[in-house]
C-alpha cells in the first residue's frame, strides 16, 4: 500500500489538533466500512457530534465548524478529538489530565498545549449552571425523542423486498438524517455523564477515591444489558421447543440491531446474520445457574450497600450527601447514553437492512459475488452500483484487498497532527508475536472499571466468535469488546480489555452485570495467553499472573 491517505480520510484541524482513536474502537470496526465512513460518520454523525458541544453550550458554532473539529477520519480509523474534548471538559471545571482518564484513558497521549481561546469568558460563566444541572437533571426528553423515533422507524419499516434498488437507496439514505439527532443526544449524555462522574471523583477527594469503582457498581438497569439478560433465560430453554423459536424471534425483533461494530451501517448485525447471535445463546447452556444475571446483582447491591455505608463513615454526613446525589446523577446519565446509543443503533440498523437487501439482489444478479461488497461502497458510487454498473462492482471487489490490508497495519493509538503525518504507505504491520511475554508474577496494569477480585484461568478472544468458544468461568482477554460480546460476559468471571474507560460501554455494562474488569490494559491479548491462571482486581485495576498454563 503506497498512498498517502485512504479515500474517506478528512484534512486535521488546526485549532485542535491531537486526536485518539481509544474508545472510537468500542463501537466500531478497525477500521470503518468505506460506506459507514462516507454515507454515515463523515456526512452526519460527526456533524451532529459538533452540534452536540454546541447545544451544550461548551462550545460556539464557528469554533467546531471544521469537518475534523470534535472527530476525524485518518488511514481509515475514527480518531476523537482529544483537544477539543480537552476544552470542553475545562470548560466545564475539569483538568484535562482528568478528561484524558474519564473518557480515554489516554496514557501517553500528547499534553495539552494552554491557548488563550481555551477559555471563553462567555460561555465559562456557565459553567456553575450547566454542572448543577448535570447533577439535579431527573430527565432527558431529548432522548426519550430519540428512542421512541427509532422504535417507530423500526415498526414502520416497509416491506423491502418490494422496493425498487433506487428506494431501498433513499431508505437508507433517509436514517442519517434522523441518526444524526440521535447521535447529538448520544454524545451529550456522554460528555455530561463524564463531567458528572469526574465531579464525583472531586468530591471522593483522595481519601475516598479509592471507593470511586465500588460506588458505581450497582445495576441501573441500562438499556445495552438486556440483550445478555434476554439470551441467558433463552439459554435456559431447549433449543428444538416452541418457546425457545418464539422468544429468538421475539429477541432478534427488539435486540436484532445489535452486533459488532453496531455503529457502522457496513457491518453485519444480528438481525442481518442471526447464527451470531445463535451461537452465543449456545455458549451460554454450558454457565451453570448460580451465575445468573439475576443472582450477579444480587450479590453486587449487596457489596454496593457496604460501600455506602463506608462512605457514610468515613465523609461524614453533609460530605456524603453531595458523594450520593452526583452518584445518582452519574446513574441517569450511564442509563441514558446507553438507551441514546440503542437508538442510534436501531436507526443505523434500518440503513444495514435496506443496504442488505440491496446487496442479495446484485448477487442475484450476478453484479457482486458477495453482498458484503456494498460495504466496501463509497455513498458517491452506490446509485451507479444499484443501477448495476459492472465497473464499480469490479472496483469494489479490488478494493477490498486494500480495505482489509489496513487492519494489519500499526495505525496510530493517537497524532499530534501539528506534526507531520505518516503516509499511509509507511506504516508498518502489526506484529504477530507478542511484544513481551507475561511471566509468571508479572502485574499488568490498567484502570480499574467495575468491582471485584477473580482468581481464574484466562481466555484470550480477538472475535465475538472466539469469545463463544469461551470456557464457562475464564477471564475473557480482548483488544476492545462492543455490545455484540457483552452476552459473553455472562460466560466470564472478569473482563480484562486492552482499550477503554471508566465509562465506555463494556465497563458500565460490566458493573450492571457485576463482573469485575480491568481497561487500559496495553498489549494484553499479546502478552497473556489462553490457559494463564491470573488475578483480576477491578478496582485497583491490575492483573497478575498466578500461573502459566
Amino acid at each position: 500500500m503506497s498512498a498517502r491517505s485512504w479515500i474517506s480520510d478528512t484534512a486535521p484541524s488546526s485549532r485542535f489538533p491531537i486526536y485518539t482513536r481509544l474508545n472510537a474502537r468500542d463501537v466500531l470496526p478497525d477500521p470503518l466500512t468505506p460506506l459507514g465512513a462516507s454515507l454515515c460518520w463523515g456526512a452526519d454523525l460527526i456533524p451532529g457530534w459538533a452540534l452536540s458541544y454546541v447545544e451544550d453550550d461548551a462550545f460556539r458554532p464557528e469554533e467546531v465548524d471544521h469537518e475534523s473539529a470534535v472527530a476525524a477520519l485518518f488511514y481509515g480509523y475514527l480518531y476523537a478529538n482529544l483537544s477539543a474534548l480537552r476544552v470542553l471538559g475545562m470548560r466545564r471545571g475539569l483538568t484535562w489530565e482528568l478528561v484524558d482518564a474519564l473518557f480515554f484513558n489516554a496514557v501517553g497521549a500528547p499534553g495539552h498545549d494552554a491557548s488563550p481561546e481555551d477559555e471563553d469568558p462567555g460561555l465559562s460563566r456557565g459553567i456553575p449552571e450547566r454542572v448543577a444541572w448535570a447533577l439535579g437533571a431527573l430527565e432527558y426528553p431529548e432522548v426519550e425523542e430519540d428512542w421512541a423515533l427509532a422504535l417507530r422507524l423500526r415498526a414502520e419499516r416497509p416491506e423491502l423486498s418490494g422496493m425498487s434498488n433506487r428506494m431501498l437507496l433513499a431508505r437508507a439514505r433517509a436514517m442519517m438524517p434522523y441518526a444524526r439527532v440521535a447521535f447529538r443526544s448520544l454524545m451529550n449524555t456522554a460528555t455530561n455523564g463524564g463531567v458528572v462522574q469526574g465531579t464525583l471523583a472531586t468530591l471522593l477527594g483522595e481519601d475516598g477515591a479509592h471507593l470511586l469503582v465500588p460506588l458505581l457498581a450497582v445495576p441501573t438497569g441500562v438499556e445495552s444489558a438486556n440483550p445478555a439478560r434476554e439470551m441467558w433465560a433463552l439459554s435456559r430453554l431447549p433449543v428444538d421447543s416452541p418457546g425457545f423459536e418464539a422468544g429468538f424471534a421475539e429477541f432478534l425483533a427488539r435486540h436484532g440491531y445489535r452486533g459488532p461494530a453496531e455503529l457502522d451501517p457496513g457491518t453485519a448485525s444480528w438481525e442481518t446474520d442471526p447464527a451470531s447471535a445463535m451461537r452465543m445463546i449456545d455458549q451460554l447452556r454450558g454457565v451453570d445457574d448460580s451465575q445468573a444475571p439475576e443472582a450477579r446483582a444480587l450479590e453486587s447491591a449487596r457489596s454496593w450497600e457496604a460501600t455506602r455505608e463506608e462512605a457514610r463513615m468515613l465523609l461524614g454526613d453533609e460530605r456524603w450527601a453531595q458523594v450520593d446525589a452526583a452518584h445518582q446523577a452519574y446513574r441517569r446519565f450511564a442509563a441514558w447514553r446507553e438507551l441514546g446509543r440503542g437508538a442510534v443503533g436501531i436507526i443505523l440498523n434500518e440503513a444495514r437492512v435496506a443496504l442488505a437487501e440491496l446487496g442479495r439482489r446484485l448477487v442475484a444478479e450476478g453484479v457482486l459475488e458477495d453482498a458484503g461488497d456494498v460495504s466496501l461502497a463509497m455513498d458517491s458510487e452506490l446509485d451507479g452500483l444499484a443501477m448495476g454498473s459492472r465497473e464499480i462492482a469490479r472496483r469494489l471487489g479490488e478494493r477490498r484487498s486494500s480495505w482489509e490490508e489496513l487492519a494489519s497495519l500499526d495505525v496510530p493509538l493517537s497524532l499530534d497532527t501539528r506534526e507531520p503525518m505518516p503516509a499511509l504507505g509507511s506504516l508498518p504491520r502489526r506484529r504477530e508475536a507478542p511484544a513481551e511475554e507475561a511471566l509468571e508474577g508479572t502485574v499488568l496494569s490498567g484502570e480499574g472499571t467495575s468491582y471485584g477480585v477473580v482468581e481464574a484461568p484466562a481466555f484470550v478472544a480477538l472475535s465475538p466468535e472466539e469469545a463463544a468458544r469461551m470456557p464457562s468461568g475464564s477471564v475473557l482477554v480482548a483488544q476492545r469488546t462492543d455490545t455484540s460480546w457483552t452476552p459473553m460476559f455472562l460466560a466470564a468471571s472478569a473482563v480484562v480489555v486492552e482499550t477503554g474507560s471508566m465509562i465506555s460501554h463494556a465497563m458500565i455494562v460490566s458493573r450492571e452485570l457485576g463482573i469485575p474488569c480491568v481497561a487500559g490494559v496495553a498489549q494484553a491479548t499479546q502478552r497473556l495467553a489462553t490457559g494463564d491462571v491470573v488475578r483480576v482486581d477491578g478496582v485497583a485495576g491490575s492483573v497478575a499472573v498466578l500461573r502459566r498454563d
